[in-house]
């Protein structure tokens, strides 16, 4: 137990440093978000914050899994999709700074790519995990891809979605504790440290 405490007081110092070294390069790199022109004018001064702030995060996903030793299939199946979504999410930030516009992928192509990840991702379970029924595979499908809908029209304002992204992770670790599933407490732990490392990027 000390020896997973002291892995994930090094993996927030680690994440901390990461998102620090990443800012200064976006910032002189000028890489910033692009804002909508119909925004209200306080969001206008966004203009010069930089994007990409994600990267940080599935950095500490995998940091936490190298830290802490995560070996359990389950825990390693839910990190493949959080880095399929994540590497989805970049790619929609990099056309929208190329772009030099807040449009990165059409809302068409976003929609196929999510419910494509989401199969995907049911896919893999059904067949290592448990046999599902096509009712219920389709309804997870909606549930995965409505989440990272969810969590996409949630971000946007500073430290909001990090901030409820907190508030659900802590609901899972207690559940996780009270199950007494301690590797999938530690995961959630390690999840939590790396959103609060981004909301020191997003300060």
């Amino acid at each position: 137990m000390l020896f997973n405490i002291l892995n994930l007081c090094l993996l927030f110092g680690f994440c901390v440093a990461f998102n620090f070294g990443l800012t200064r390069i976006l910032r002189k790199k000028r890489i910033f978000q692009p804002i909508y022109e119909s925004s209200p004018v306080t969001h206008q001064k966004k203009d010069s914050i930089p994007s990409f702030g994600g990267v940080g995060i599935l950095l500490s996903v995998l940091a936490g899994i190298v830290l802490l030793s995560i070996q359990d299939s389950r825990l390693l199946w839910v990190s493949g999709l959080i880095f399929l979504f994540g590497i989805l999410g970049f790619i929609d930030d990099y056309l929208s700074v190329s772009k030099g516009k807040n449009k990165g992928l059409s809302a068409r192509h976003k929609l196929l790519c999510q419910t494509g990840i989401a199969i995907l991702g049911m896919w893999v379970y059904d067949v290592h995990f448990q046999v599902l029924s096509i009712g219920v595979f389709v309804f997870y499908v909606f549930v995965i891809v409505g989440a990272s809908n969810a969590a996409n029209m949630t971000d946007g304002l500073d430290g909001l979605l990090a901030g409820l992204s907190l508030i659900t992770l802590s609901g899972f670790w207690l559940y996780t504790r009270f199950i007494h599933w301690e590797e999938a407490s530690y995961f959630c732990l390690s999840l939590m440290l790396g959103v609060l490392a981004f909301l020191v990027f997003n300060v």
